[in-house]
């Protein structure tokens, strides 16, 4: 009885196993991408809230002093 012989030709599509695997890869990447992606966009909203309520603080302070400004100003 012979000895089955497997014979690899390079020139063959890749199996559906060697699909699987590359297709797995591409999307283990593409995950890694976005997971680094969102970690950035919390990064940047959060310096964006920070600079918003430091605006708000600081048009509140601007405004009770203008506020006093105005009423000494005015005073009879």
């Amino acid at each position: 009885m012979p000895s089955p012989v497997t014979v690899i030709n390079e020139a063959a599509p890749p199996s559906e196993d060697a699909q699987l695997a590359s297709f797995l890869t591409r999307v283990e990447v593409k995950l890694d991408t976005v997971l680094t992606r969102g970690d950035d966009h919390e990064t940047r909203i959060r310096s964006l809230e920070r600079k918003v309520w430091t605006a708000a603080g600081a048009a509140a302070v601007a405004g009770a002093g203008l506020g006093q400004i105005v009423s000494v100003l005015t005073a009879p």
